[in-house]
């Protein structure tokens, strides 16, 4: 089925989608992807395309829709709470949960918690957390966790 890329439902027409830019990049740089490559494309609320690629347009990836399903998530939705912890610890439980099909993780500081976290670094930690479990939910085909 190929590389799988994630573009969000505004990037869909009809009968293309246009790869958002750090996407296109990893495509295009990293992947080396070129017309006629088969990818496979999610929108990350069930949509699952394969496309065939047609254009390299102002350094995005335009994609022509072969075929369409719907993947809905597994059934029941598994939500984690996960306590504070040191170092990159919580890094590597959202990876993981996210390989899994986790639907959503939440880190919470509790009266035992060891770490202690400030508002602006919750909201870097919430930021690359989505980053890794993107990345993560990507690889093991599963829908993006929020």
């Amino acid at each position: 089925m190929g590389p799988w890329f994630v573009a969000p439902p505004q990037c869909w027409t009809t009968g293309d989608v246009q790869l958002p830019e750090d996407e296109s990049h990893h495509a295009l740089r990293v992947l080396r992807v070129s017309p006629p490559d088969v990818i496979t494309v999610i929108d990350g609320e069930g949509i699952v395309a394969r496309c065939a690629v047609r254009s390299i347009e102002d350094k995005s990836v335009i994609a022509e829709v072969v075929e369409r399903s719907i993947h809905r998530r597994q059934r029941p939705e598994v939500v984690v709470y996960q306590g504070t912890a040191k170092s990159s610890k919580v890094d590597s439980v959202v990876e993981r949960l996210a390989e899994l099909g986790v639907a959503e993780t939440y880190a919470f500081e509790s009266s035992r918690s060891v770490a202690r976290w400030d508002e602006q670094k919750v909201q870097r930690l919430d930021e690359r957390w989505a980053v890794i479990a993107r990345s993560a939910a990507k690889q093991s085909h599963h829908e993006i966790p929020s």
